[in-house]
């Protein structure tokens, strides 16, 4: 569905979605949105009302928030937006099958070199497995 003249074109929406980092990625030195990855499962446009179908890379990532307010302040700053629902959406559950070539391309290095380089950075709040809801120390 493209928006119609009140609110801006699904294509836009989607732009909008692209500059929106996972930080668990940008903690790992990756420069990946959640477009990339693959956590939008849908866009919906009806006039200035934006509806954003998405998941998380898993249930209970401690940075859902932060997330869930970047696709906000993206898509809310849209011209023709006045508002922006983001519905949640657990199943299927999200596997690295749904990123794009640049996510796949990116992620396809060893994980444990990426792994070293998060705690080469001392990074607080990435587990050694690489979950972002632990809490220990990497």
């Amino acid at each position: 569905m493209s928006g119609r003249s009140g609110g801006p074109s699904v294509e836009a929406v989607y732009e909008a979605l692209d500059t929106v980092k996972d930080p668990c990625m940008g903690a790992a030195g990756l420069d990946l949105s959640i477009v990339d990855l693959g956590l939008i499962y849908g866009v919906e446009v009806d006039d200035g009302a934006v509806n954003v179908e998405m998941t998380f890379t898993e249930i209970g990532c401690v940075f859902t928030h932060v997330i869930g307010s970047g696709v906000y302040d993206a898509v809310g700053a849209l011209p023709g937006v006045e508002s922006v629902e983001l519905t949640p959406r657990w199943l299927p559950l999200w596997t690295e099958d749904r990123v794009n070539a640049k996510a796949s391309k990116a992620l396809s290095g060893n994980r444990s070199a990426m792994l070293q380089k998060m705690k080469h950075r001392s990074l607080p709040l990435i587990a050694s497995d690489g979950n972002c809801s632990k809490s220990k120390t990497a």
